[in-house]
């Protein structure tokens, strides 16, 4: 189970983040009946759900939440946000590249402290392209990037045309894959 600690209170999350989104993709995995157990589709929906909660501080800060919403902020962070944050890095990547990417993780820290560089170093030897900008843009800053979408579909040619634009604002904070 801790196959990897933070190496110091900066990297909490990734320990947390990791344990809650393989939590949530092993119910995917096993399919429960939701009536009775909670699995993926609930999991990434509280994920969604709570994370717009706190989104005024970034991921690796979650350990110095205090004041009276303190605790709150810490779960929502390390236990909504991050997870979202996994699994969007996750469908960038695919599957195959992101267990690969877990294993070198785990590999390489083999029962050792690990930080947020150590994710980017197994990031970039798997996959052979830098993405680290990825991990500097969503656990180093705070929010949740606003984009617009534009689409329409056209019917003249008898069969329909979706067409779209996804725009994020021109002087948007965080770089989405």
């Amino acid at each position: 189970p801790h196959k990897a600690y933070p190496n110091d209170e900066s990297g909490y999350w990734l320990s947390e983040s990791f344990a809650e989104y393989l939590a949530g993709m092993a119910m995917a995995a096993v399919s429960p009946d939701e009536r009775h157990v909670k699995g993926w589709k609930t999991m990434l929906a509280e994920w969604r759900g709570y994370s717009k909660e706190c989104t005024n501080v970034a991921l690796d800060r979650a350990y110095w939440m205090g004041g009276e919403q303190g605790d709150k902020d810490y779960w929502c962070l390390v236990y909504n946000r991050g997870p979202l944050v996994l699994h969007m890095f996750h469908t960038a990547v695919g599957d195959q590249a992101f267990f690969a990417v877990m294993k070198r993780i785990l590999d390489q820290a083999n029962f050792s402290l690990i930080d947020l560089e150590d994710v980017k170093s197994a990031q970039k030897a798997v996959l052979r392209t830098d993405m680290g900008w990825f991990f500097d843009e969503w656990a180093h800053k705070a929010g949740i990037p606003e984009v617009s979408l534009q689409y329409k579909v056209d019917t003249s040619s008898g069969k329909p045309l979706l067409t779209g634009k996804v725009e994020q604002a021109a002087n948007a904070f965080i770089k989405l894959p």
